[in-house]
């Protein structure tokens, strides 16, 4: 990847002349020949005779321009950089070409120094002008590096669009070697992205470019891209088409080594396919083109062929291959492959009840171990030598250096010695000061804490034991008028009075629900969860029948998916989705499209549980504090809002999350995300 990113860096540099208007062209052509053929010093001293005459700051620019392109070839970056800022500073229109190549050659070096932020504002500054310009080649340009930092942020989609719009301006200027770079790079991407189709077309696109180019590298790395493609499909067959493209242009190139590589993985997918014959067939190829041309490939190659005849159950063949392995490997004297000879003959025995001959070749594998081990030992001993020639080398021609850097370390040694114990003894001491400090303050603050919230618990409970009391007793009194208002309500009474009677007792039920729903509170927030493993269709039954017999206008559409078991409070469960689907029954629009939809689903981790409506909604002011005690989600509701607060303290004891969306006329959603308490 590396190495065709920078291929595309040398193609886009050589593809950006300079322009301007009134720079001699003849000048600009020389300098830009010079650069293409590296002789960056030629060209600063050209530049520095045209800086030294009179002339505008359009011609002052582009030779600024090709004398910062020098300092970059150079590797003076930092030059380079300051040469290019000078050329903004000289206040040139922002329309100027120049400019665009100013701000290129500033992305240019900021991407080569992997600060990918600063190249992508700078590309885009680039591209502005040559859109004014529709320089379609520069246009193309841009947008290819700027896909290609998307590509190294693993911005996939982003590079994907920047990639597409330079496919499509060089498809219309015809650059053929960028169109297959991006081709491939548009590949890889889908491959990442698991697309398989469309990384297969653009890399087969690429791949016909690169033909057409005559580029046979390329064409390889295109082909190990679609393997890669196939064999994620298992699409073997095709596999096998490419590698006999492949061999074919590596044989008419003279590239033996790539065209036994690719024998050998032809090999590899005819046996994926139990194909066992065609396999060693291309195994015998390679050790044909093995023996002319690269002989120490023949014992890895002869391994394999043994392995192949021996899985097929052709023994002889396989011995006859374990020992050609064998025997070129001592040729070589290649002791791994060797090693690994011995070894395939010792199975190979060992399946024939031969014990003693694998016995002996176990020994012959262990004696090359032995052989091995020595070699590489030798091997770490002379780097080690050469290693300390080259230090002893260089001490003897550094001595008298490395005598008065020595006397100079000690001196300084000392120095830091003395100032590092002063100081060490100083930030004791501070520390020691600013701990003792700390230790003081942080005691009163713990007391102070620890008085606040026992006074603060203390407080709590009181106020929860006369709420307590107070919804309990207030409740006696009221359960008297309630009787007393059923005794009235069997007389005989003008309408008027009878109007009045069912205001009142309408009053003492919204009295005797609030007076409930406190005692309720105090008591969830008292109880502790009684974790069991919840049945929601149980949960839905029990709420259909209470929704049944008090709203048959609406029907409740349930959608449950328990993927795994789910265990948490049953009860409280039941409140939160209770409470929750009475608000959305009663603050609906009263309109023959009126819904209310719950969608729950359970897996390991735990339950997601999502009540929807197209209700009356909840203004944006209060949506925040809904769930406080006394709050009302609309200005229409009859109760004391008490409900949502229910639902929060069930919530926070089977430790849930909440999230609301609602907008006022268009309903509300509530989601519950609750854990697996198993």
């Amino acid at each position: 990847m590396n190495l065709r990113f920078i291929h595309i860096a040398l193609v886009l540099f050589l593809y950006l002349p300079l322009h301007a208007s009134s720079t001699s062209g003849a000048f600009r052509q020389e300098a830009n020949e010079l650069l293409s053929l590296r002789k960056p010093d030629l060209v600063i001293a050209k530049v520095d005779s045209v800086l030294a005459t009179g002339i505008s700051d359009e011609e002052r620019a582009v030779a600024l321009l090709l004398k910062g392109r020098a300092l970059q070839q150079l590797k003076q970056d930092v030059k380079a950089i300051s040469i290019y800022h000078s050329i903004t500073a000289l206040g040139l229109s922002s329309k100027e070409e120049v400019l665009g190549d100013v701000y290129f050659q500033l992305a240019e070096i900021y991407y080569d120094q992997g600060s990918f932020k600063q190249a992508q504002k700078h590309y885009l500054e680039a591209l502005k002008i040559f859109r004014l310009y529709d320089n379609e080649t520069r246009m193309g340009a841009v947008d290819l590096k700027i896909g290609m930092i998307y590509l190294s942020l693993f911005d996939y989609e982003h590079a994907l669009q920047s990639l597409h719009s330079a496919r499509e301006i060089y498809e219309i200027t015809g650059h053929e070697t960028e169109l297959a770079e991006i081709y491939l790079m548009i590949g890889q991407i889908y491959f990442e992205q698991a697309d398989f189709l469309s990384a297969e077309n653009h890399l087969l696109k690429a791949q016909s470019l690169y033909k057409n180019l005559g580029f046979s590298t390329s064409q390889n790395e295109v082909m190990d891209e679609l393997i890669q493609v196939y064999q994620t499909l298992h699409r073997y067959s095709d596999v096998i088409v490419l590698l006999d493209d492949a061999i074919d242009r590596c044989e008419m190139n003279a590239d033996y080594k790539s065209a036994i590589k690719y024998l050998q993985q032809q090999a590899w997918f005819y046996s994926k396919l139990n194909n066992p014959k065609s396999a060693i067939q291309q195994l015998e190829i390679a050790v044909e083109l093995a023996e002319t041309h690269r002989q120490k490939d023949l014992p890895e190659i002869q391994l394999r062929i043994g392995k192949l005849y021996a899985d097929n159950g052709q023994s002889t063949e396989a011995l006859f291959a374990y020992t050609d392995a064998r025997d070129w490997a001592r040729k070589f004297k290649a002791f791994a492959q060797q090693r690994n000879a011995e070894i395939a003959l010792a199975n190979f025995f060992t399946v024939q009840d031969d014990w003693k001959t694998a016995y002996a070749h176990l020994q012959k594998a262990d004696s090359l171990n032995i052989v091995i081990a020595s070699d590489r030992y030798n091997h770490l001993q002379v780097q080690l030598s050469k290693q300390r020639m080259d230090e002893m080398q260089i001490i003897e021609e550094h001595f008298d250096e490395v005598a008065d850097l020595k006397t100079e370390q000690s001196e300084l040694v000392r120095k830091l010695m003395i100032g590092g114990l002063i100081g060490l003894a100083l930030l004791v001491f501070f520390l020691y000061r600013e701990f003792i400090q700390k230790r003081k303050l942080s005691k009163i603050l713990e007391w102070k804490v620890y008085r606040r919230t026992r006074e603060l618990r203390k407080s709590n409970k009181e106020l929860n034991t006369y709420i307590y009391k107070s919804s309990h007793d207030l409740r006696t009194p009221l359960t008297s008028i309630k009787s007393l208002l059923r005794l009235l309500q069997t007389e005989e009474h003008t309408p008027s009075t009878r109007k009045y009677l069912g205001l009142i007792d309408n009053c003492t039920e919204q009295m005797d629900d609030i007076l409930i729903s406190l005692s309720r509170a105090v008591d969830y927030k008292k109880v502790e969860p009684t974790v069991e493993q919840i049945d929601f269709n149980k949960i839905k039954y029990d709420l259909e029948q209470k929704i049944s017999s008090e709203r048959r206008d609406i029907q409740v559409e349930w959608n449950i998916s328990e993927k795994a078991p789910f265990f948490s409070d049953y009860k409280l469960l039941n409140v939160i989705l209770r409470k929750t689907i009475a608000n959305a029954l009663t603050y609906r629009q009263g309109t023959q499209s009126d819904f209310c939809k719950v969608t729950i689903t359970t897996d390991r981790q735990g339950a997601i549980l999502s009540i929807e409506d197209n209700g009356q909604g909840i203004n944006e002011k209060i949506r925040e504090s809904v769930f406080d005690m006394f709050v009302k989600g609309t200005h229409k509701s009859k109760g004391a809002g008490l409900g949502l607060y229910l639902v929060k303290i069930a919530l926070d004891k089977i430790r849930g999350k909440v999230v609301l969306e609602s907008s006022v006329g268009k309903g509300s959603k509530l989601t519950f995300q609750l854990p697996n308490m198993n």
